[in-house]
């Protein structure tokens, strides 16, 4: 049977850990952050390193290229891109800290690094809904489409 003092040292550490994952002041943001890009068609990270990294990483809670583990409590990439709310400045923050954005999470501050971040920022792009394709034309004064479209004189 572990003693008090054992149970209360348990205790004590599983508090000021999860204190200290949760409190953004004591894992503030990079100020490299501040520079980096907004637009998803700016960014520079390395896709493919990022890839790489999210399958070392992420597998046991998201399913990657068919591979991997997807929780159900746990967004598939695809849920999470389409969020109204992502933008790049939103998702490096939650890679950087999680638990520091949504308090609860069962996400766990991964320890990356900034340029890591960015990679997989780039990668997770990929993941983003498409805009449908609207290959028909629209005549810019009537906006008929199609045949519709009245030949111009």
């Amino acid at each position: 049977m572990p003693s008090p003092f054992t149970g209360g040292l348990l205790l004590l550490t599983a508090v000021l850990f999860s204190c200290g994952q949760a409190n953004p002041a004591h894992h503030p943001a990079p100020e490299s952050f501040a520079r980096m890009t907004n637009d998803w068609d700016q960014l520079t990270g390395d896709a493919e390193l990022g890839r790489v990294r999210a399958r070392q990483l992420c597998l046991g809670c998201h399913v990657i290229e068919d591979v991997g583990n997807q929780l159900s409590d746990a967004p598939t990439f695809e849920q999470a891109m389409a969020e109204a709310y992502m933008d790049p400045a939103y998702l490096r923050m939650w890679l950087w800290n999680p638990p520091a954005v949504k308090v609860g999470t069962l996400m766990p501050d991964l320890s990356l690094k900034p340029d890591e971040i960015e990679n997989m920022v780039a990668f997770l792009a990929r993941y983003r809904p498409q805009p449908a394709s609207n290959d028909v034309p629209v005549d810019p004064e009537t906006h008929e489409t199609g045949s519709e479209t009245p030949a111009r004189q």
